[in-house]
């Protein structure tokens, strides 16, 4: 690895920390009672199965902002490089899904929440780990 590309690889995770420090502290900032919602268990996971098991490349790089290649070769650097792992009830390809979706376009928890049917106590988790 070159040296100037491990600038540019600690000025990116710099900048994507920042930004999950934001998220974490917005949401601890939430005042506002979420509704109680049904939660289909599985459904999320369920769904991403199905957008990684398809060939549908522009649906894929719409949904993780890249091809399904980058996103299993980021995974796997990041199982081989982090602490990131699977948990109990959610794999590593949601964790790495749902951050994605934090980090790479503007949405709000509570989408992230009804995109992926988890709790927003299982999302602060997800976040914090990224940190």
């Amino acid at each position: 690895m070159t040296r100037a590309f491990e600038i540019v690889q600690n000025i990116m995770l710099s900048i994507v920390l920042d930004l999950l420090k934001e998220v974490c502290e917005e949401l601890e900032e939430e005042e506002e009672p979420c509704k109680k919602r049904k939660l289909h268990k599985g459904e999320g996971q369920r769904r991403l199965q199905e957008l990684l098991y398809s060939n549908h490349d522009s649906r894929i790089r719409a949904a993780l902002r890249m091809n399904k290649e980058t996103f299993y070769r980021l995974r796997d650097w990041l199982v081989q490089n982090t602490n990131l792992c699977r948990s109990k009830h959610i794999l590593v390809e949601m964790k790495l899904a749902i951050f994605l979706a934090i980090i790479s376009r503007p949405t709000s928890h509570r989408d992230v929440l009804e995109l992926y049917e988890l709790g927003l106590r299982q999302i602060r988790e997800l976040v914090l780990i990224f940190i």
